[in-house]
């Protein structure tokens, strides 16, 4: 009886733990692109551009696309701004297919940016 406790509570904690550490090492990816982000914002509110259009990297401040501050990580593999889009592709994968995190900025009616997250970071949970 105690062993099929324990084998049902390993089969349960395993995948969850796994999970959790993923979720760890992915944090370092969502980090990173805060350089690019902030950089994009100050660009903005500092009326350097009023569109999104200009916002890419190495433009306006914002670093250089796969720039060393953020791809010194071992998990990320490159990092881009195109458009005021972040995309961070990490060497994490999932079913052999590499993870990514994207970023995607909106100017709101109050002229401010909003975020919203997508990438495959999303379908395995991660983000």
């Amino acid at each position: 009886m105690a062993v099929a406790i324990i084998t049902i509570l390993m089969l349960v904690a395993i995948p969850q733990y796994r999970l959790y550490e993923e979720r760890v090492r992915f944090s370092e990816v969502i980090l990173a692109s805060s350089l690019y982000k902030n950089s994009i914002e100050t660009a903005f509110h500092s009326g350097k551009s009023t569109t999104l259009d200009d916002f890419d990297g190495g433009k306006l401040g914002i670093p250089q696309n796969n720039a060393t501050q953020v791809t010194r990580h071992e998990i990320i593999d490159e990092a881009t701004v195109s458009n005021g889009v972040i995309n961070i592709k990490s060497t994490l994968s999932y079913d052999g297919v590499a993870i990514t995190y994207i970023l995607t900025p909106t100017i709101n009616a109050q002229k401010t940016i909003t975020w919203q997250a997508s990438g495959t970071c999303t379908d395995v949970g991660l983000c």
